[in-house]
């Protein structure tokens, strides 16, 4: 039996998202049988194809609430339970990293976390992930009255049966103390203070080196945060699918002795430009693309240090570069002739201009550039999303946190899921990936890369992995520097 998916697949080139898919129904379908058989057997093949399918709805949600019932019974109640319930006031990448952050020390800490993700303007995490599972029995009045649970951090909270985590500046700091006194190896932390001050004295130092991204003195609370997120970064059935035509987009999906070397790049200029005290004490020279007024011609940027723009591409060019290095990438890719295809450079921003800036420098047309591919908004989506975010060309920044309380839900639920793939196939499937260390999305990409894909290869740590950062290390707490001392 075939299936004509015409249907769908015109839904899909015209731009429709997996929601405009999945309306389809089964009876929408045209089932044609190699042998034409009368119309009322075609009839009596669809209504066994329903019956079938209800069946098959009906164990499995009785299999689930026997599982449900049955973990119930296995574990007993949960101990102290961490409740973080998502703000909306901080970027997603913020957000999600003070949840990842406590997930982490649920092991030693012996408690509970649990997100409460309901009214987030980002949207329910249940919409992307599947939910987390706990060894525990959460309570049924878990959420009746968060504010009688004592705040985290605030006097007796170690004795509390239910506690709540804020973006209270004491409870932050009060996290990044328990981090730092379980976590954080001193005495690789005063190394790295030490490279540091060298960094600074040093006029050409501009970008973090290879096998700095990860620094040592941290490894433990990076690996702790790896292993939860894990556990809590499971894309749902319809977050795979996107994240799986995404990396398609890209010729992530084929065999790698058959494709071209796909890099991705994460450009987020204006974060820096509030961040800049972090970039002078780590003892990069970099200067702010973002401190300083527009360009008026992209292609005129020469000077490495006049611009960030010249530092990202040359960070492109040194990664495609080991690429072709049999001792920095197993499996490394053939240099490059003239019958194979420029390697693809995919530019993960949200400023506007910046692909235009990297193929501008890119003067002998060594790369292929390609923005947003993970893009799958509908008409009015876009229609939507040009006329909140795009407002004014006077900004240097193609859209603002604070315009997100201005999109529809359906939008923000668009765009999330957009970020999402970005993140996820670039950092677990990309041949390199180029992050800002500054960010908290380049630290997230980071840690969705893992050991490997972060520290390097076992016995070659020098040599770093696929993600690097080209400006701050990886820092497991809230401010960078809450791992001194």
């Amino acid at each position: 039996m075939t299936v004509d998916l015409e249907p769908c697949r015109a839904s899909f080139d015209s731009g429709g998202s997996e929601e405009s898919l999945l309306r389809r129904s089964i009876d929408e379908l045209d089932f044609v049988d190699s042998v034409p058989r009368p119309k009322g057997a075609r009839s009596q093949a669809r209504v066994t194809v329903v019956a079938v399918f209800a069946c098959a709805l009906v164990v499995g949600a009785i299999v689930l609430v026997r599982t449900r019932w049955q973990s119930a019974r296995k574990f007993g109640p949960c101990g102290q339970i961490l409740v973080r319930r998502f703000e909306s006031y901080t970027g997603l990448g913020s957000e999600y990293g003070v949840f990842l952050r406590a997930a982490a020390l649920s092991a030693e800490m012996g408690w509970t976390v649990v997100p409460v993700t309901t009214d987030w303007i980002y949207g329910d995490l249940d919409n992307f992930f599947v939910p987390p599972s706990y060894r525990c029995t959460l309570p049924p009045d878990l959420l009746d009255d968060l504010s009688t649970y004592k705040e985290f951090g605030t006097e007796g909270w170690e004795q509390a049966d239910r506690l709540r985590l804020t973006r209270n500046f004491h409870q932050l700091l009060h996290l990044d103390g328990l981090i730092r006194n379980r976590s954080i190896d001193p005495e690789g932390i005063r190394r790295l203070d030490m490279k540091q001050r060298l960094w600074s004295l040093d006029e050409e130092h501009l970008t973090l080196p290879y096998g700095e991204s990860v620094p040592r003195g941290v490894d433990k609370a990076f690996l702790e945060q790896v292993d939860a997120l894990k556990r809590l970064w499971v894309p749902n059935f319809g977050m795979q699918a996107q994240i799986d035509r995404l990396a398609a987009r890209v010729g992530l999906n084929e065999a790698r002795s058959t494709r071209r070397p796909v890099v991705a790049v994460q450009v987020r200029l204006g974060d820096k430009k509030t961040e800049l005290d972090d970039l002078h004490r780590v003892g990069s020279h970099m200067q702010l693309y973002a401190s300083t007024h527009m360009p008026q011609a992209f292609a005129t940027l020469t000077d490495a240090r006049s611009d960030d723009m010249n530092v990202y591409f040359q960070a492109i060019q040194v990664a495609i570069g080991r690429l072709y290095e049999p001792e920095l990438t197993p499996g490394a890719f053939p240099r490059p002739s003239t019958g194979n295809q420029k390697p693809l450079v995919v530019v993960m921003t949200a400023e506007p201009g910046v692909t235009e800036q990297l193929s501008a420098l890119d003067k002998r047309n060594e790369f292929d550039f390609i923005l947003t591919p993970s893009s799958e908004l509908t008409p009015e989506q876009q229609e939507e999303y040009d006329r909140v975010f795009n407002s004014t060309r006077a900004m240097y920044r193609r859209w603002d946190q604070k315009d997100l309380d201005n999109a529809s839900l359906n939008l923000r639920l668009a765009l999330t899921r957009q970020l999402i793939a970005e993140l996820t196939v670039y950092s677990r499937m990309a041949d390199a990936f180029v992050v800002s260390g500054n960010s908290n999305l380049g630290r997230l990409a980071l840690t969705l890369a893992g050991e490997e894909g972060a520290l390097g290869l076992p016995g070659q740590r020098i040599f770093g992995g696929r993600v690097r950062s080209i400006d701050v290390p990886f820092y497991p707490t809230t401010w960078r520097t809450s791992i001194f001392a």
